[in-house]
């Protein structure tokens, strides 16, 4: 079964609170397909034992359950006034446990996903009811599908929007607006939130094969359009179930990495982190040495509020005792008043008993991160060319460690068995700190290709392939998936698009003030403010001063070196680079450089 979600944006003002109920009730807020309150009605909670009980709500749609002498999972459904379908939701224990679109979409999706529906369950209870490990997992992929209009909403902490736990009040205001604006045809689901200029369409799709939820998305606005694609898979329901314990094994060494992360604080060393790494950790070419350090780097002085498992994209039997689970990892990261979320890749090795560790992708080069389609403007001494959709091919290696690659994709439109380029004017250096007083350079390789502008854009979906000729004999194999794509382009305020781009115009030595406005059509999950300097043999990577910005940052500094950091000579070409990356894949960029090499 298939669920289309298609929303028009609007700035609505919507109020978040945490609410806790004792464990022997479950209560909550019940709708109508229309948003408005299940005024007098039926609610039928069926517990996992097959006992079964029914209440009737208020006039305000307001139920309630003694839940005491029953046993959890609860699987909960309304029975409408108006004719309309029946709404379904979940409580995993006692608590609250609302029932509108939104959770009877959840519900939906992870029984399609184990080959039933809710509707079948209700009377049969043949498959429990979802877990709260499940609710999570697809309750993570349908707030990323409309975080657009989270974020545009002003929701306080819209990253961790709970819609089954959300206090509900049947006012016409907060959630309760966005709900009575809901549009329910046939068994597709449309939200149309009045008229604003942007318009996002997302189709959910639950595939029993694979027990996996997927959704695509379009959104179009006045000032472009973009499309991405995102899935998880979801664990059986049991505890026992291997995909179970692996996933709340990473779940508990994530834990733990929060804790470190916080407690050494500004202290924070790589041997801090090495514990929580498999010895033979490898991840994008960084191994425990490298990749230790560069988590330091990254995490110090953080304020980490969760750490947890996002999505599911495989689970791999490694050996007799081991399976390894592939993951999207969210970190919530408090970052100036706001909490926001970095996610990132991660690959866990796990015993039958749910240790784990982070193995990481076991590449030698950044595959995983080698295609990027993005929307790109480039500024430098030759003009001014974008935004345009650029097909950009960047995968780095330690340096000396790869001879060459090539690349496919699955179609043959862009590439065949094409050879990357390794970039003439040097190796590329990033420095790392594994600790508050120490250094460490990690030089690499890098590969390119692409074309800018590319025609036709590859769409959400496209795998590219990657084939590597190790240095010292041997060969590996990477692959790329390109997850969302837009059309939108940046819109940068300060410096001027219009130049002028001459070295005696870069900031070197300075601290320089970039400005830009936020995208329309699409949400962020990060933005990122980067640079280079180089001597035309070697490039110096910079970052910016403001290690985490919010998403909702229109602004940032970076700080350019004199003369090259890691050789002292003189700089040839300084350059920055703003990255807005969409919480679904979407990619906007602006490289902007002043100089030039020969």
């Amino acid at each position: 079964m298939v669920r289309t979600i298609v929303a028009v944006m609007i700035t609505v003002f919507l109020c978040v609170a945490n609410a806790n109920a004792a464990v022997r009730f479950v209560r909550g807020t019940a709708t109508l397909q229309s948003g408005l309150p299940l005024a007098h009605g039926t609610v039928v909670l069926h517990d996992s034992a097959g006992a079964t009980a029914t209440t009737q709500t208020s006039v305000a749609g307001k139920y309630r359950f003694n839940v005491a002498h029953m046993t959890a999972p609860f699987l909960i459904a309304t029975q409408p006034t108006d004719g309309s379908n029946v709404l379904f939701s979940a409580a995993p224990v006692g608590g609250v446990a609302n029932i509108d679109v939104f959770t009877d979409l959840i519900v939906s999706m992870i029984y399609q996903a184990q080959g039933t529906t809710p509707t079948a369950q209700l009377t049969s209870m043949t498959v429990p009811a979802p877990s709260l490990v499940q609710e999570q997992l697809v309750s993570n992929l349908v707030r990323n599908s409309i975080m657009q209009w989270l974020t545009a909403a002003k929701i306080k902490k819209p990253a961790v929007l709970n819609f089954f736990t959300q206090p509900l009040m049947t006012n016409g205001k907060g959630l309760d607006y966005v709900l009575r604006e809901l549009t329910v045809v046939n068994n597709d689901y449309e939200i149309q939130i009045a008229s604003g200029g942007t318009t996002q369409d997302s189709t959910f799709t639950a595939d029993s094969g694979t027990q996996s939820i997927s959704v695509a998305t379009t959104t179009t606005g006045t000032n472009g359009s973009s499309s991405s694609i995102g899935s998880t898979a979801i664990p059986p329901a049991a505890a026992s179930a291997p995909e179970t314990i692996a996933l709340n094994g990473a779940n508990q060494l994530l834990s733990l990495l929060q804790k470190t992360i916080n407690k050494r604080g500004a202290q924070l060393a790589n041997t801090d982190l090495t514990p929580l790494l498999d010895t033979n950790y490898l991840d994008e070419g960084e191994d425990e040495t490298v990749g230790s350090a560069d988590f330091a780097t990254f995490a110090r002085g953080l304020k980490v509020s969760s750490a947890t498992v996002g999505a599911i994209n495989d689970f791999v039997p490694l050996d007799s005792g081991h399976n390894l689970l592939d993951a999207i990892v969210v970190l919530s990261v408090a970052v100036q008043n706001q909490t926001v979320n970095q996610t990132t890749n991660m690959v866990f090795k796990c015993d039958l008993a749910g240790n784990c560790v982070i193995y990481g992708d076991q590449q030698p080069a950044s595959t995983g991160k080698g295609v990027q389609v993005e929307e790109r403007i480039d500024a430098n001494m030759s003009g001014v060319t974008g935004p345009q959709p650029n097909l950009n091919v960047d995968v780095r290696a330690p340096i000396s460690t790869i001879d060459a690659i090539t690349i496919n994709d699955s179609s043959n439109t862009w590439f065949n068995n094409t050879s990357l380029v390794k970039d003439e004017n040097g190796t590329s250096t990033k420095q790392f700190k594994p600790t508050p007083t120490t250094t460490l350079d990690f030089v690499e390789d890098t590969f390119f290709g692409g074309f800018n502008p590319v025609s036709p854009v590859p769409p959400a979906g496209t795998v590219f392939t990657f084939a590597m000729a190790l240095n010292g004999g041997g060969s590996a194999n990477g692959t790329s998936v390109v997850s969302g794509v837009t059309g939108e382009g940046i819109n940068l305020i300060a410096p001027s698009l219009s130049g002028p781009f001459d070295l005696g115009s870069a900031p070197l030595g300075k601290t320089f003030t970039f400005k830009w406005a936020s995208p329309q059509t699409y949400a962020l999950a990060s933005i990122n403010l980067g640079g280079y300097v180089s001597d035309c043999s070697n490039q110096f990577q910079i970052k910016g001063n403001q290690k985490v910005l919010a998403t909702t940052a229109t602004s940032g500094t970076m700080t350019f070196p004199s003369t090259m950091p890691n050789s002292g000579n003189a700089i040839a070409l300084a350059a920055f680079n703003l990255n807005m990356h969409g919480i679904d894949g979407e990619n906007s960029i602006v490289i902007y450089e002043w100089g030039s090499c020969p």
